[in-house]
């Protein structure tokens, strides 16, 4: 095959093929014009003379080299295509190829039009082509998918080495056979020796194909392919396929059994098992392996060193195909194979053979005999996701794009990276699909494992092309730049290619941009660059376009996949989690969907049930009340007449709802009860049917006295909360009341946002530094904490971490173990065990309400030791008090961190990296509970929270006015502090005038008792003078003194009625004034 342009066909084989020449009238649209051409062969070379088609359709390989850039105005049946597959080469318009003999007997193909003469060197991708076999075989082509087959666990097999090393020797042995000259930018895997000399043999043993060229269109209702007059010039496709990179399909290729003279078909005992795939079928497990184990079916392709069959497995009755993974050859004829594939060979099969994944083909077992090396793996009886893709007129809806393609296949790239395996050829040839829908990812020809050797090898199809792999230079033996350490890729050129793929999926072609306005001399001034190189210069974030009705979702995406920087692209198993993925691997059980769960929104204790109250939960602006039947519920807060907000209505006697603009009232299950507007009970019934009318309610349900409301709505939604449990705290419904001594629920809105609220409190280490002089010292010389895992991170279950200080931040009984437990989506449970079997539970809760904020709600639980005696409490909060006086000084502990989270998110908003942890530098082990929570975040949550609507988050609140206020976020919702609030005002109140009182009072009697004794002295005839001073210097009456004490007494009162009063509307913090 040539490999002649930036798409050429190195299939994973077994593609769809077209239909048979008897097909009847219709099953199958024309055929494209193809290109035409002639090829001479004179002088040492190979001359092909191609002729650009008249068709505005025609993806030929001169159409490729001299049509222009189309413009915006694209369309299925010509005109201007806004991102064309090749840049602009407008004077380009009768290049000429040629295929010339190298000294070593290999060929190379040259143009001398595309970007200067080129024979021979590494120059240029389009200027050089490499000669290698292709393939393709099997049938089908379908527009419609279905359901994987379970995955196995992957089991190492024995002595493959062993056998490869053999395979290397026994190869090398054979002969030369010819080297293969590298000249495009691909590494081949399995190359063929073009014969100069009949270059018909050639093409009709389909040694090859030039570049892309003309594709047939196919249609739903033409599964097989094409109709039977298309005509090719190269085809790599003997077999009937329709590829990328063949003009049209050949007539189907005769059976194997007519094979052509001179093939060594002859089987001969003695045979060497090179490896066998641990996840064989049992009736295919067997010691010897040799080719009359199978009745060929049919002959899928034939090269010059190899062939592919689909055959019967007699022993298991199986369809196989007997092939290579990379499509250009599945059974080797020794002594045809050159020498320098021998690398190749060995290490596709070191890497294939022990992959078992649901999403993979298999290869079951590779076998040598004294004249062939075979290669047998699973049979995709569909074909490939291009004939697929073309079978839909090259147009696959987001559903489809992301559900049943990009899924499937990042699970098994999740898997193949996760071993270090890069496949370094992904594209739709190479994802196949079985009789039951089965994606299956296949080729691994040109696959690498960057754990063993070093990644610097220009290779894959250049459409797919990362630009760090473009820039490798070209190879021409295995072992060369493998000790150039700058020019190692890592896995994430696998991730562009997975972009490239979903783009093309969506639009129906690659996503790099030309400029549509350059002139053709500028696309000439490219000195020794590749078109891969080129288009990925151009292919910029800036510049990438989609279809209008290109969800964001699906953008952001493909975008974030073809990030520049290869270290700011995501990983697979990163990308599973996108939200563009997010329903499917929800669907499979390995994401949470939070809005689907219910969260802690109100104490029950602390809510006033003769009002309405407002609550947004995930964005959703929500009204709590409770009816008639003393059951809480929540509805959207928007009455279904005009919208108007029912938190702002009442609840009536009747336990109803009522909408304060036009009385509307709603019963517990949002069903309208009365429009005063209408003219009867009949109009009144006939309006509530309609489910406009009704209020939209969340269920609810009260566990261990919260009320949990879930974030949506509806009959689906009501199902689900009866379905999974909710996170509580089980030590309070298991342990006796005798060994609990549970403190009050508390609750507070927070700046932060709930994923930050999680992030803080399962970080241990923070604890003595931000919250000194409460909970320690800052000042502690040794803050070393062990967080180890207990539970990893699943998306149920959320995890499990065992933390331990090395030095202990409290004093009395033991701490013997802790432990800090995330539930999803919202409960922390954090646990110390001291050695008197104690223990103290902190219960901590987080319901997200607008993005930068949420709601907390918390509680200590005291669990007594064998004598009854409670543990210490969380610094001075376990300590006996008020409800009230215990949620006003909880702002003494938030408000030590509550400034800089705050601003903290915003911050990290603010950074460019694509992934939260990729902002943080964390080497601590205390940052293991941090990395696990984004992890679960990430990888079984989509990511992010789904907040309803489009709020933003607010920029960082540098007047601290919000951060600080604490009567809009606790005081005035709750009930009990509340009253408490307007008890203490009215109470400073009565002090005040009291302590008012009290010191007129002493002043009074000062007053008085003075005066009496100045008469006293006057009497006794002293001078009225001096009776006054002696009156004035005596001391207060006793009664004066207990007055002026009281009004002291009374006006600190009110100085401490003062602080709780301003506590419970504001206060103030700040590290530095905390000495």
């Amino acid at each position: 095959m040539f490999k002649a342009d930036a798409r050429s066909a190195t299939n994973g084989g077994q593609s769809a093929g077209p239909g048979p020449p008897d097909s009847p009238a219709g099953a199958a649209l024309s055929p494209l014009p193809p290109s035409t051409g002639k090829v001479d062969a004179a002088k040492g070379h190979l001359k092909i003379h191609v002729k650009q088609s008249t068709s505005s359709r025609d993806l030929s390989l001169a159409a490729l080299i001299t049509s222009p850039v189309r413009g915006p105005n694209a369309g299925p049946n010509g005109g201007p295509y806004a991102n064309s597959p090749m840049p602009s080469l407008r004077d380009a318009s009768s290049p000429n190829l040629f295929l010339s003999s190298n000294d070593d007997g290999s060929l190379h193909v040259g143009t001398n039009h595309l970007f200067g003469t080129s024979h021979g060197g590494p120059a240029h991708a389009a200027s050089a082509f490499s000669t290698t076999a292709a393939n393709a075989y099997s049938p089908g082509n379908a527009s419609r998918f279905g359901s994987s087959l379970p995955s196995h666990s992957p089991v190492h097999h024995g002595s493959l080495s062993t056998h490869l090393s053999k395979l290397s020797s026994n190869l090398a042995a054979t002969g030369p056979g010819g080297a293969v000259h590298k000249s495009h930018s691909t590494a081949l895997a399995h190359s063929a020796s073009l014969s100069r000399d009949n270059p018909e043999e050639s093409r009709d043993a389909g040694s090859g194909h030039l570049g892309r060229l003309a594709l047939p269109h196919l249609n739903a209702n033409s599964p097989r392919g094409v109709s039977a007059d298309s005509q090719v010039l190269f085809s790599n496709r003997p077999a009937n396929g329709a590829v990328r990179g063949s003009a049209a399909s050949t007539p189907p290729a005769e059976p194997a059994e007519a094979a052509d003279e001179g093939e060594e078909e002859d089987d001969v005992p003695g045979t060497l098992l090179l490896g066998l795939n641990p996840a064989v079928p049992a009736p295919m497990r067997r010691r010897t392996w040799t080719l009359d184990d199978y009745q060929v079916v049919k002959r899928m392709y034939k090269g010059s060193t190899s062939a592919v069959y689909r055959a019967t497995c007699l022993r298991s009755g199986m369809t196989v195909a007997l092939k290579a993974g990379r499509g250009r050859g599945g059974v080797y004829f020794l002594s045809r194979v050159p020498v320098n594939v021998v690398h190749m060979i060995r290490r596709e099969i070191e890497l294939h053979l022990p992959l078992v994944h649901r999403n993979i083909i298999m290869l079951y077992a590779a076998f040598q005999d004294e004249k062939h090396i075979v290669l047998v793996q699973e049979y995709a009886s569909r074909g490939d996701l291009f004939g697929i893709h073309r079978s839909m007129n090259c147009r696959l809806t987001e559903t489809q794009a992301s559900e049943l393609v990009l899924a499937p296949f990042l699970e098994a790239l999740a898997y193949l990276h996760a071993r270090g395996i890069m496949h370094r050829d992904i594209k739709p040839e190479n994802i196949l699909f079985t009789q039951d829908w089965a994606l299956k990812i296949a080729d691994f020809g040109v696959s690498i494992n960057v754990q063993v050797e070093r990644a610097v090898t220009r290779t894959g199809t250049a459409d797919y092309m990362a630009p760090e792999v473009e820039r490798c230079p070209l190879k021409h033996a295995p072992e060369d730049n493998k000790d150039n350490p700058s020019l190692a890729y890592t896995t994430a050129i696998d991730i562009w290619s997975v972009g490239v793929l979903a783009y093309e999926l969506l639009v129906g072609f690659p996503p790099f941009v030309s400029d549509n306005n350059a002139a053709p001399e500028e696309h000439h001034a490219l000195p020794n660059a590749s078109v891969a190189a080129f288009m990925a210069e151009q292919a910029t974030r800036r510049t990438l376009r989609f279809p209008a009705s290109t969800s964001a979702a699906a953008k952001d995406f493909i975008m974030a996949t073809l990030a520049e920087a290869s270290g700011d692209r995501p990983t697979a198993q990163q990308l599973l989690k996108h939200p563009w993925l997010f329903k499917v691997a929800r669907a499979s059980g390995q994401l949470e969907r939070p809005e689907g769960l219910g969260y802690p929104v109100f104490p029950t204790d602390f809510l006033d049930v003769s009002r309405p109250h407002p609550f947004t939960l995930l964005g959703k602006d929500l009204v709590l009340w409770r009816d008639g039947s003393g059951t809480w519920r929540a509805f959207e807060d928007a009455c279904p007449h005009r919208l108007a907000p029912l938190s702002e209505g009442r609840i009536e006697k009747d336990g109803t709802l009522l909408c304060a603009y036009h009385a509307w009232r709603f019963d517990g299950c949002g069903k309208v009860q009365d429009i005063p507007q209408v003219e009867s009970r009949e109009a009144v019934a006939k309006a509530s049917a309609s489910p406009r009318s009704c209020a939209r309610a969340h269920p609810t349900r009260e566990a261990q006295g919260l009320l949990w409301v879930w974030g949506e709505s509806g009959s689906a939604a009501e199902a689900e909360s009866g379905a999974k449990p909710l996170p509580l705290i089980p030590e309070l419904d298991d342990l006796p009341a005798s060994r609990l001594n549970p403190l009050p629920w508390f609750f507070r809105d927070l700046p932060y946002s709930h994923d930050y609220f999680v992030e803080n409190i399962t970080d241990p280490a923070h604890v003595i530094v931000s919250h000194h002089n409460v909970a320690g010292s800052r000042y502690t010389p040794d803050q070393f904490v062990s967080v180890d895992p207990v539970r990893p991170v699943s998306a149920q279950e959320g995890f499990l971490y065992s933390t331990k200080y090395r030095t202990p931040i409290s004093a009395g009984s033991k701490v013997v173990s802790s432990t800090t437990e995330f539930t999803p989506p919202s409960r922390v449970k954090i646990t110390a065990n001291f050695e008197d079997g104690a223990a103290l539970i902190l219960a901590l809760y987080s319901s997200p309400t607008i993005p930068g904020h949420t709601r907390h709600i918390g509680r200590q639980i005291l669990i007594k030791d064998k004598n009854g005696k409670p543990p210490k409490g969380l610094a001075f909060f376990g300590a006996p008090m008020p409800v009230w006086l215990s949620h006003t000084l909880a702002s003494v502990f938030l408000h030590q961190d509550q400034v800089f989270l705050h601003q903290q998110e915003r911050i990290v908003a603010g950074r460019d990296e694509a992934y939260h942890t990729a902002k943080y530098f964390m080497p601590a082990p205390a940052d293991n509970m941090t990395v696990a929570f984004r992890t679960w975040l990430g990888t079984h949550a989509g990511g992010r929270i789904p907040y309803a609507g489009n709020r933003a988050l607010a920029p960082i609140d540098r007047t601290k006015v919000s951060l600080f206020d604490t009567y809009t976020t606790h005081t005035q919702q709750c009930s009990v502090c509340s009253k408490a609030l307007a008890n203490l005002q009215k109470a400073r109140a009565i002090v005040v005038a009291a302590a008012a009182a009290s010191v007129l009072a002493a002043v009074a009697l000062t007053a008085v008792t003075a005066a009496a004794k100045a008469s006293a002295a006057a009497a006794a005839g002293a001078a009225a003078a001096e009776a006054a001073v002696s009156a004035l210097l005596s001391l207060p009456p006793t009664g004066a003194l207990v007055a002026a004490a009281l009004a002291a007494a009374l006006w600190g009162a009110s100085r401490v009625m003062d602080a709780l009063i301003g506590m419970m509307h504001e206060y103030k913090f700040s590290h530095a004034d905390n000495h």
